[in-house]
């Protein structure tokens, strides 16, 4: 018989064995008394543990790691397979037909879960650098080909990426960079080893040589080694595991050792799917579908393999996935208070004269800001602290992050301004104003909140509603169409005196650029935001624009100012959020970035007509 990780029995297991006893059991943890075999708790709370996870009777086993005495069994699952530990030693764990990965804390209690939309979660690794959790889906929905989805701090809508040659995916693991790689299969059913480095878009695989690996396993970064260490459910085509030492170098990885395992009666290892590395030791457990042994988890030597230093033959039905939560895991959720002050925010200007803010992840209504007259564009500076343009009012509100009241507020009299933007590496604020009464439109430039600001005026613009400054201080501001059919732009270098008019080539010779709403810097490009349209980058030198290339998006006709996410302002961003309103209908959207596409995620609730957004970035990033 084919065993799980042929991509044909995986489909079994998602489907005609839809795992006994599942829908008969409670969310929770059962306690097993120490007369049973179970370690007692109360003896040594903190100690090192690994989860099992056993898609054969839908739980998850907590042993001691050292011992591989059972401590607990948490229940509630309804596929549990592939696994992995965050930071704080909570652990993940992929719940594949139950759609959900699904959080544990080092008790065993579950905390969160996340769900999958997308396909079948069958394996998870945790980024210690950002802090995200990429999720592999197996398949996608309908039987189409698995993702990579990158949960930003494990929470809210995940950002999407695949390898055109990749068709499912198993396992993954982040070396100490960011970088994460994952292996699975090709359409045609062959092993592959991919890569997502670093803020990078798409995939890449990895060419392995050395030798052949058949059927996808374990992936692990062994960091004292800088090497990944890949498992081979079917090492030489047969019915046996092993692991191999990969030495990765470009687009490459060179197999430099094999690891064989025994199980407790000195035979091979039969069906080891997910293991993971702990203080030189490999911990998992052998699924035995090949021979007559009882399936078991076990502690081996690593790199030297062989045989086991410890084993539980006692629990395992058809174990899968493995994780360690160390001593020092968590055993408590965020204070509610505290949560909103260390995550992004969304700020939303409505025509209904406030501002609306939500976590940008969870999609959770924070809080309401009153007090405008007519809240136009928003900005936000290196610090969080987010400006709102009030039209109306004529000035410019600052607000710092999770803040309920204004710190700061700016008479931008007797200009109307629009929108805004800040030059991150300095702290100054431009201004896109309209005509105040027989005073012409204008950027204005605020190098202090307290000192009067630079004005830069157009001979040809006579109303400036768009601005954005690049990475390095540069701006490039629009009329946005305000007093002419199409819009204009202009461009005032870093420390230059005065503005200059700048054309900008569209994707097509005769492109003119009508209904524009925005501009924004991408980290590195400027984009253009293009009512109807999408988004359109540019680059500007010495005054001189360049096209270099567009971003379509469903779900956005009339859509208005979008907002690029970006963590890395010298980084292009991977999520870009804007507004909708149309026919009734007022909402914001959140599409990945620079794909476009199908929008991934909406919020609706207390909107009314949303006119322009912007993402604080929460202190966890400082």
């Amino acid at each position: 018989m084919k065993r799980f990780d042929d991509l044909g029995r995986a489909l079994l297991w998602l489907g005609a064995l839809a795992l006994a006893g599942c829908g008969a059991q409670q969310a929770g943890i059962t306690a097993i008394s120490p007369a049973s075999g179970a370690a007692n708790l109360a003896a040594n709370p903190r100690a090192d543990r690994v989860f099992v996870s056993d898609p054969g009777t839908s739980e998850v086993y907590l042993y001691d790691v050292s011992t591989l005495k059972l401590i607990e069994i948490v229940t509630g699952f309804t596929q549990p397979q592939g696994e992995c530990t965050d930071d704080k030693g909570d652990v993940f764990v992929a719940d594949g037909s139950g759609k959900d990965i699904i959080k544990l804390l080092h008790s065993g209690r579950m905390v969160a879960k996340l769900a999958d939309s997308y396909g079948v979660p069958i394996g998870c690794a945790w980024d210690f650098k950002t802090g995200n959790l990429a999720v592999m889906n197996l398949l996608g929905n309908e039987s189409q080909g698995g993702a990579i989805l990158i949960y930003h701090h494990a929470s809210g809508v995940p950002n999407v990426y695949t390898n055109p040659k990749q068709y499912s995916y198993y396992f993954g693991g982040y070396d100490g960079a960011g970088d994460l790689f994952f292996d699975g299969q090709t359409a045609q059913s062959k092993f592959i080893l991919s890569e997502l480095p670093v803020n990078a878009s798409q995939a890449k695989t990895i060419a392995v040589s050395g030798a052949q690996i058949y059927t996808p396993g374990m992936v692990q970064w062994d960091a004292a080694a800088s090497q990944l260490v890949v498992g081979d459910q079917n090492c030489g085509n047969g019915t046996v595991s092993c692991l191999y030492q990969i030495t990765i170098a470009k687009n490459e990885g060179t197999i430099t050792g094999k690891i064989d395992f025994r199980n407790a009666t000195g035979g091979s290892v039969c069906d080891l799917i997910q293991g993971v590395l702990w203080k030189k030791k490999v911990v998992g457990s052998d699924f035995d579908s090949c021979g007559s042994q009882h399936s078991a988890t076990y502690v081996w030597p690593y790199p030297a393999g062989g045989e086991p230093k410890a084993e539980n033959t006692r629990y395992d039905s058809e174990p899968f996935g493995a994780a360690i939560s160390t001593e020092s895991g968590s055993d408590a959720a965020p204070a509610p208070d505290s949560i909103a002050k260390k995550v992004d925010l969304l700020y939303v200007s409505d025509g209904n004269g406030e501002v609306t803010v939500y976590t940008y992840w969870q999609k959770s209504f924070v809080r309401t800001l009153t007090g405008f007259t007519q809240p136009m564009g928003e900005c936000v500076n290196a610090a969080g602290d987010v400006f709102i343009t009030d039209y109306g009012a004529r000035d410019v509100v600052e607000y710092a992050h999770d803040g309920k009241t204004p710190i700061a507020t700016i008479d931008d009299s007797p200009y109307a301004p629009y929108a805004c933007s800040v030059d991150l590496a300095t702290g100054t604020l431009a201004v896109a104003n309209e005509a105040g009464g027989s005073t012409q439109g204008n950027i204005a430039v605020y190098a202090g909140l307290k000192s009067p600001p630079a004005i830069y005026t157009d001979a040809t613009i006579g109303d400036f509603r768009d601005c954005a400054y690049d990475r390095s201080g540069n701006l490039l501001a629009s009329n946005g169409e305000a007093g002419s059919e199409y819009a204009s732009f202009a461009w005032l270098p870093k420390g230059g005196g005065k503005l200059v008019n700048v054309t900008l080539p569209g994707p097509e010779k005769s492109w003119v650029w009508e209904d524009v709403n925005g501009i924004q810097w991408d980290g590195r490009y400027f984009v253009i935001d293009v009512a109807y349209a999408g988004v359109y980058r540019e680059t500007v030198s010495d005054g001189q624009g360049y096209y270099v290339g567009a971003t379509y998006f469903d779900e956005a006709d009339g859509a208005g100012p979008f907002w690029i996410y970006d963590l890395h302002p010298n980084k292009q961003g991977t999520q870009i959020v804007g507004v909708y309103d149309s026919f009734g209908s007022s909402s914001v959207y959140y599409w990945n970035y620079p794909a476009g596409g199908d929008a991934i995620a909406s919020i609706s609730k207390d909107l009314y007509d949303p006119v322009a957004v912007a993402v604080s970035l929460g202190k966890v990033h400082e």
